[in-house]
């Protein structure tokens, strides 16, 4: 069980930083085009006011944002949702922290090309700072 106690060293960093330079989801931008199509699939959602079903009821990730801003204006929402690209995991390459308030709700990385979701979680199961 080596791996998982720096494992959690460095997801409370990522945490910390995260939530010490937010940028906010109004104007997003990403150096990855991954990442660049889930920030815009999620500035939609938080900009139309529209449900996350809209984007697949599968999407886990948009429900874990959507329960943080049903009940705020698209420009509200914009401003709550906050995201950050940070090397968490150490391997030189960005991963897609996803939060609003003091919670992290979603954590994505690129897997051989592809968008893996390695976290998401809703008010109950979020990741808080105290």
């Amino acid at each position: 069980m080596k791996g998982k106690k720096g494992w959690k060293q460095k997801a409370c960093l990522c945490l910390m930083v995260f939530l010490i330079g937010l940028s906010g989801l109004a104007g997003a931008s990403s150096r990855d085009d991954i990442y660049r199509e889930e920030l815009d699939i999620l500035y939609a959602m938080v900009q139309s006011g529209s449900s996350y079903i809209l984007f697949g009821e599968e999407r886990d990730d948009l429900m874990a944002v959507w329960e943080g801003v049903r009940n705020l204006s698209p420009e509200q929402g914009l401003e709550a949702v906050k995201y950050q690209l940070l090397d968490c995991n150490g391997d030189g390459k960005p991963e897609l922290l996803i939060g609003q308030d003091n919670r992290l709700t979603n954590l994505f990385t690129i897997r051989d090309g592809q968008l893996h979701q390695v976290f998401s979680g809703f008010y109950r199961n979020a990741w808080y700072y105290l």
